[in-house]
């Protein structure tokens, strides 16, 4: 299945060197925060925070992905804890776990918003949301496919330093960041633990819910191929953690979770949680997930 979802994707850009250089540096005492600059492709850099704990030796690594919540000037920051809501600093906390973490920008948010013409207000951030999957498809790719590479290419990045457990890489994400959990894990098997947070149902149920989406949910012809269930179980049997919402229908139908829960009943690592409460990240959740990527991480 993995080669004919891959001609969905369509045109893969070409990765090259990565060229990473250090913009930043700040001692927060436990851990020092790095922001990073590197090669995505050719002529295209772009920038990551990385979070390294005080502690000496080789440590696990963890790809933190920024959720969408249409604030398109905000991305990696609120991952690392630089916004006022702390719920979606996933980064922040799992560096205080003793864990590497990296935190990039996705193309159309905070760093890489596109030229001053979109950054005007928030109608015109949402156009050039618009403008780049428009781009990508004309191109015989997609908004997911630019999303995947870059996002590998962040693994890339924590690969190269020596500091990093290259067998012990997670990844995590909120809404649009767990989407993305999800299609990295499928795409890179570098990563072995993933917790996906309010980020998937079916398509089918997505669409029969006729609920709107972020454009990287949208790949050509990717119904007749498959769907989010059996995307999941290409997964297997490496580990898959999803919290969902009960009352989070709006976003993610419960119907095409439970879909999901039932193709993935066989993988032993596969764990599905379902907590009383909206499109949100709560501490009890997140303690849940931070267990998962101990469990195959440490």
């Amino acid at each position: 299945m993995k080669s004919e979802i891959l001609k969905c994707l369509g045109k893969f850009p070409e990765k090259t060197s990565l060229k990473v250089k250090e913009i930043n540096k700040i001692d927060y005492g436990d851990y020092t925060e790095i922001l990073l600059e590197y090669n995505v492709e050719i002529g295209e850099r772009v920038r990551s925070y990385i979070l390294i704990p005080k502690k000496e030796g080789v440590k696990p690594a963890i790809v933190a992905i920024h959720q969408h919540a249409s604030n398109w000037d905000i991305g990696k920051s609120e991952v690392v804890g630089k916004m006022d809501n702390k719920m979606f600093a996933y980064g922040f906390d799992l560096v205080k776990k003793g864990y590497i973490v990296i935190a990039p920008d996705l193309l159309c948010f905070e760093s890489r918003q596109g030229n001053e013409k979109f950054r005007t207000d928030k109608e015109m951030q949402k156009m050039y949301e618009r403008f780049e999957f428009c781009k990508y498809i004309l191109n015989g790719s997609c908004l997911q496919t630019k999303y995947l590479h870059d996002l590998s290419t962040a693994i890339d990045v924590l690969c190269s330093f020596e500091f990093v457990d290259k067998n012990n890489i997670g990844v995590i994400g909120h809404s649009l960041g767990g989407q993305e959990a999800i299609w990295l894990s499928w795409y890179d098997e570098r990563i072995k633990c993933c917790v996906s947070s309010c980020g998937v149902s079916c398509i089918k149920d997505i669409l029969d819910y006729e609920i709107l989406h972020n454009f990287a949910l949208y790949i050509p012809n990717i119904s007749n191929v498959c769907d989010m269930d059996e995307i999941i179980n290409e997964i297997s049997p490496r580990a898959v953690l999803l919290l969902s919402g009960l009352k989070d229908e709006y976003h993610f139908p419960l119907s095409g979770i439970e879909k999901i829960e039932i193709k993935n009943k066989s993988n032993l690592n596969f764990k599905s949680v379902k907590f009383d409460d909206g499109h949100k990240f709560n501490i009890h959740e997140k303690n849940i997930a931070y267990d998962f990527l101990d469990k195959y991480l440490k």
